[in-house]
């Protein structure tokens, strides 16, 4: 069910174009002031090499340079200028530039062409504008989403470089509610945590990690354990919010058939001190020969 759903997720997914057209309005950077200017928009990065941005305009500064990339091709880039043709601030004040375009008597400047970034300099005068849209490719879609983990509890620790994965959940306690247990295999010397994911965010439960304060596992808790986790803690625990039990190695099987060894411990013999000696009981019957 799982790749069924995964399947028909990639499916839809393929199905949805990416946004054809993303418009930057001064509104979307952060405001600043004769300065190196950098924000990404939707998918678009606007990059300006000394200007200004203001509520209401973006600054490119007579001899610089203002760049726009994206990961897929860019097909059109129009400036809104606040002033016409080759007037200063207008879009006539930038470079030569191979397919652009500007209104002698407006405001608009049009660049069109086919590539994943493109850039403009103010050649003759400051140009302020007061939006850029810029149109990508048809049929371009933005990289599938990363899976992200269920929201949950997992073990994360050095024997798996502290990583956050499904193969390290915990599952609740069927006998006690609220309450966390995973079988894992540990060795002496381990440090581990409980971690909670909710919507893709991660917490440490219990101390944080980098302050040193992580469980580290003793020669006691080593080896094939179930760990229980109680994100609120528990005060009868040792470490209050993990609890180690070391899983009981089963008894060796008794050999079926052939001769036993009688001894006191399992026949209950009377014997003197030194001596192997004495009267087997009836019981039990294991003690008989085999």
């Amino acid at each position: 069910m799982k790749k069924l759903f995964s399947f028909f997720a990639a499916a839809l997914f393929a199905t949805s174009l990416f946004a054809k057209e993303v418009t930057i309005s001064p509104s979307d950077i952060t405001a600043a002031e004769n300065t190196e200017i950098s924000a990404t928009v939707n998918g678009v990065t606007l990059e300006i090499s000394n200007g200004t941005v203001t509520a209401e305009q973006i600054r490119i500064f007579k001899g610089k340079t203002i760049t726009l990339s994206a990961s897929s091709n860019i097909t059109k880039i129009v400036f809104t200028c606040t002033a016409n043709g080759t007037t200063k601030y207008g879009p006539g004040c930038f470079n030569a530039v191979e397919g652009y375009t500007f209104e002698a008597d407006g405001k608009t400047g049009t660049w069109e062409g086919e590539a994943k970034s493109v850039s403009f300099t103010a050649e003759t005068n400051q140009v302020r504008a007061t939006e850029i849209v810029v149109v990508l490719s048809d049929g371009d879609t933005p990289e599938p989403p990363q899976p992200s983990l269920k929201d949950g509890y997992y073990l994360s620790g050095t024997f798996n470089d502290w990583a956050v994965s499904e193969d390290y959940m915990f599952v609740e306690n069927p006998a006690t509610p609220g309450e966390y247990m995973i079988d894992v295999t540990l060795a002496e010397g381990d440090e581990l945590k409980g971690v909670i994911v909710v919507s893709g965010a991660e917490q440490w439960v219990g101390n944080p990690k980098d302050n040193d304060n992580n469980f580290k596992v003793d020669a006691e808790h080593a080896g094939d354990v179930t760990i229980y986790l109680n994100p609120a803690g528990n005060a009868a625990w040792e470490w209050t919010f993990i609890y180690i039990e070391v899983k009981e190695t089963p008894p060796t099987p008794q050999p079926q058939g052939g001769e036993i060894t009688i001894t006191p411990e399992n026949c209950g013999w009377t014997a003197t001190a030194g001596e192997q000696t004495g009267t087997v009981q009836p019981e039990p019957d294991a003690c008989l020969q085999g």
